[in-house]
């Protein structure tokens, strides 16, 4: 009577997390935990509701009794993990991912999620391994293409990249970080001017992405093309006005041009911004 009575607790918690009352859908976990300490299916409820109250702590706790009652319990290290990931504990969130592909080995988000963690860690070989074991299960999982291009751009592997960034496209066309990051791949290559055809992809899909505006003038630059440059810049300055880089990109482009009043007061723009400010370079 008392696992029937837990159970009719468990299915409150289930459907007031599901309606986003999670203090409320602790409750009532607590309630089924009491009627059956042994109920691991509880004990993750309580630890989801935790997390989405952003108290990690205490969530990694129910979920460890979820795991203690149940190790195989592959949704209770799965949430364990992000959990840990989310108190930048990232080893002990690597070894909650292992533990699921351990016991699923085709959860791509596991793969995915244990390959953002070793990339934190700046393990980005071991991370790259991750992300490929994700994209054998689903070869659709646009954001673990992505992570794949980002990893393989910290390896220095720009060619590599791309080829990650374009199958993101390929699945989003919309996927504006993916575009700029192609800018920023190009821009390592030299390719600048298909940097700049990246970059204008980029804004097409969002004006107001200040980041893309700013790599565009950074490769309008080193093709010489410093009006361009300027109007790039002011673009990147209009959206986000304390953009320290977008000053100073513009500033060397008055430079060039032989403008050294205007360069000299985008300097000061820019430094007032960012004292530590070195010379602008394509940023992610």
């Amino acid at each position: 009577m008392k696992k029937d009575d837990a159970k009719i607790y468990y299915n409150q918690g289930v459907e007031l997390s599901k309606q986003g009352n999670y203090n409320a859908a602790i409750s009532a976990a607590e309630q089924a935990i009491k009627k059956n300490e042994d109920f691991a299916e509880a004990w993750n409820i309580k630890g989801f509701a935790l997390d989405k109250l952003n108290n990690y702590e205490d969530a990694i706790i129910a979920y460890a009794e979820a795991i203690r009652v149940n190790p195989d319990f592959a949704e209770g290290w799965y949430n364990n993990g992000v959990a840990l990931y989310k108190l930048d504990d990232f080893r002990q969130a690597i070894d909650a991912y292992d533990h699921v592909v351990e016991i699923n080995p085709d959860n791509a988000k596991a793969w995915n999620n244990k390959g953002i963690c070793l990339s934190e860690l700046e393990e980005y070989a071991e991370a790259i391994d991750a992300y490929d074991e994700a994209i054998k299960i689903d070869s659709t999982f646009a954001e673990t293409w992505y992570n794949k291009g980002v990893a393989l751009g910290k390896l220095r592997k720009y060619s590599d990249a791309i080829v990650a960034y374009d199958e993101v496209i390929k699945l989003n066309p919309h996927y504006g970080q993916a575009w700029n990051n192609k800018v920023i791949a190009f821009g390592r290559l030299g390719n600048f001017e298909e940097a700049i055809e990246a970059a204008d992809q980029a804004i097409e899909i969002d004006p107001g992405y200040a980041k893309a505006w700013y790599n565009k003038g950074v490769a309008l630059s080193k093709l010489n093309n410093y009006e361009e440059t300027i109007e790039a810049a002011d673009q990147a300055i209009e959206i986000d006005p304390d953009y320290a880089k977008a000053w100073s990109i513009k500033g060397e482009a008055f430079t060039a041009l032989k403008k050294t009043e205007d360069a000299k007061k985008c300097f000061a723009k820019a430094s007032k911004l960012d004292p530590n400010l070195v010379i602008p370079d394509l940023v992610k």
